[in-house]
């Protein structure tokens, strides 16, 4: 029973989380996916749903042209560190877990003068 609760919270972690990513991306009033709050601390089931989500939850200050908040490129980074594919894992999340770690480390991800490709 514990771990269809722990599924059921990650899941509507994913859901909310997702949802924060596509009203960001429609110009909607969050300046980054969460507004750049990295999550409370032990938040189990939201740090899964970043690591889900991988890069994408970069996406939205990225496609508007800002830096992506500090707090989400750390968010990303705890989340790559702390979910680590398996040996076993598929080729997605060997790949999806490469672009989480190169995203977050990025200096452009970190960085307060974030221009746009032109």
């Amino acid at each position: 029973m514990e771990r269809s609760e722990a599924a059921a919270r990650v899941a509507e972690a994913v859901h909310d989380l997702a949802s924060d990513v596509v009203s960001a991306l429609k110009g909607g009033d969050h300046s980054s996916a969460r507004s750049g709050t990295a999550g409370p601390e032990g938040d189990g089931p939201w740090l899964a749903a970043v690591r889900m989500l991988g890069p994408d939850l970069l996406l939205p200050a990225l496609v508007h042209g800002r830096p992506p908040h500090p707090q989400d490129v750390a968010a990303c980074r705890r989340a790559a560190d702390t979910f680590p594919p398996r040996a076993d894992s598929s080729p997605v999340t060997v790949w999806s877990h490469w672009a989480l770690t190169r995203m977050s480390d990025h200096p452009d991800a970190r960085s307060a003068a974030f221009a746009a490709p032109t």
